[in-house]
């Protein structure tokens, strides 16, 4: 049953889904963080790469595709959300609706940038070449942003309202 459109309705997501999509984006950014640090504080023995100009190229090119779809993927979200909210059929089939395509975006944006910031550490701790550790505090950073579900749940819902 198709419910009329009313703007502004508050919708409440479910609790657990959003605390474990938290827990999740938090869990990658350590690792990151974690295998960063670690690639900047074990002992560095002659370089496995002599030039890693080629693996700094293939950086670039990756973690512009990361920021890309980073940035890209929300409007995707907000597309599905509206048509989600179009065809309704009551605010709790739409909170788990919304929740499920925010989880699974979160998870997506996650893995792009999470991937981009494991390959500059991996490029630091095979070359020595400080500069591939902008990728992890890029990718730190960018994680960070996701955290605060509940409230970019909100957003989404809200957005989703809109004509």
């Amino acid at each position: 049953m198709h419910m009329p459109h009313t703007s502004g309705t508050t919708i409440e997501p479910p609790q657990q889904p959003i605390r474990a999509m938290a827990a999740i984006v938090f869990a990658l950014m350590m690792g990151v963080a974690s295998f960063a640090a670690i690639s900047w504080f074990i002992p560095q023995k002659p370089p496995t790469v002599s030039d890693p100009s080629i693996l700094l190229l293939v950086l670039v090119g990756l973690g512009t595709l990361a920021l890309i779809a980073f940035f890209m993927l929300p409007l995707l979200a907000v597309h599905q959300a509206k048509r989600c909210w179009a065809n309704r059929s009551s605010d709790d089939d739409v909170a788990r609706a919304l929740v499920g395509i925010l989880s699974i975006n979160t998870i997506m944006r996650a893995a792009f940038v999470e991937g981009t910031g494991l390959f500059g550490a991996m490029i630091q701790m095979i070359s020595g070449g400080s500069i591939a550790l902008i990728a992890p505090i890029t990718a730190v950073i960018l994680l960070a942003t996701l955290l605060p579900a509940r409230s970019r749940f909100e957003r989404l819902a809200r957005l989703a309202q809109e004509p």
